[in-house]
């Protein structure tokens, strides 16, 4: 049996496909695919030619795919659900039955462990958090991010602004993003920054310039990370009881994430466990893109808790090999699709 699953944002798009022993058989990435209502031609003209590659590489056809997952960015209401899943199913030729969407939430949860009880929270490009009670039971938090998790780079901005004006002192910090956004005279920095006249991709990766100087000890770094990570964590202490269990495994993704690295990782358990010390901080298992895949074996009638450990041995193994592709293991390139 063949399950095919896909993580779908606003910056990337990733696929995988796997067998039902947990085997990786392809993998592809391709550019942003996130809908807003209706999903777009070019969003369907990306998905397509990610799983046509992915298929393409494990010599098969979508005719022998028996459940394909897609967890997009953008699947968000009720009231569009029913328009978008059509939309993507006539789109890729996938029969209705054989098509999971969900919020790209979902895929990242089902990505973190073996645990019946889990917790993700994905601060990347955007922000999202989902838990789940059971399997087949997960539900998102605050996924419209109306209750505006803390971001990082709109407060290195604000402090920056405040430090040109004076209402902050000057530190590193200050210099270091002005020369990082290539803005020679300071006194520009307001109206360039409100004009948007940053690409978006650039504006995006504010938070290497955070981590940077944080690393070097600055003040202000030091302030906004701190500031974050009581955040996220109090963020993630107000979900855990809507697991039901007080000991479910607690984790994080996305880019900003990862940018942060293991320092901030600790940060984070030690203050989820001074309220919740019985609660697991674990870094993922799996990555977004094969939690679709295991969403899809487990609609299939797998059992996730088997299909998960099988899945994280293999896919271990491809990580750990010297001569694999650095990104993932195999077939991971990117396309203009």
């Amino acid at each position: 049996m063949l399950f095919l699953g896909i993580d779908g944002g606003e910056s990337k798009t990733r696929g995988v496909l796997i067998n039902d022993r947990g085997e990786l058989l392809a993998q592809s990435s391709g550019f942003a695919s996130a809908i807003s209502g209706a999903p777009s031609k070019a969003s369907i003209k990306i998905l397509v030619g990610l799983i046509d590659d992915l298929c393409d590489h494990a010599n098969t056809d979508r005719s022998h795919l028996n459940s394909v997952c897609i967890g997009l960015n953008g699947v968000d209401f009720r009231s569009e659900f029913a328009i978008q899943h059509a939309g993507i199913s006539s789109g890729l030729e996938i029969p209705p039955q054989n098509l999971i969407l969900t919020n790209d939430g979902i895929s990242a949860l089902w990505a973190v462990s073996s645990s019946r009880q889990a917790i993700i929270l994905q601060i990347g490009s955007g922000f999202t958090s989902a838990y789940r009670t059971r399997f087949g039971d997960e539900k998102l938090f605050d996924h419209l991010n109306i209750g505006e998790n803390y971001d990082i780079r709109k407060s290195a901005i604000k402090t920056v602004a405040r430090m040109i004006d004076g209402r902050i002192k000057e530190t590193q910090l200050k210099h270091a993003l002005l020369e990082y956004l290539k803005i020679p005279d300071e006194q520009q920095f307001a109206e360039i920054i409100f004009q948007q006249e940053i690409e978006w991709d650039k504006m995006s990766r504010i938070i290497s310039v955070v981590v940077n100087c944080w690393r070097l000890g600055d003040p202000e770094a030091t302030r906004i990370v701190n500031e974050a990570a009581d955040d996220y964590a109090l963020t993630a202490c107000n979900i855990i009881p809507k697991t039901g269990c007080d000991t479910p495994d607690v984790s994080f993704g996305g880019g900003v994430i990862t940018y942060l690295g293991g320092n901030f990782w600790q940060m984070l358990a030690e203050r989820i466990n001074r309220i919740h010390p019985q609660a697991n901080v674990v870094r993922p298992g799996l990555s977004p893109e094969l939690g679709s895949a295991l969403h899809a074996a487990f609609q299939s009638g797998f059992d996730p808790q088997t299909m998960f450990q099988m899945m994280h041995y293999h896919w271990t193994q491809l990580r750990s090999e010297p001569t694999v592709n650095h990104t993932y293991g195999i077939n991971a390139y990117r396309r203009n699709y």
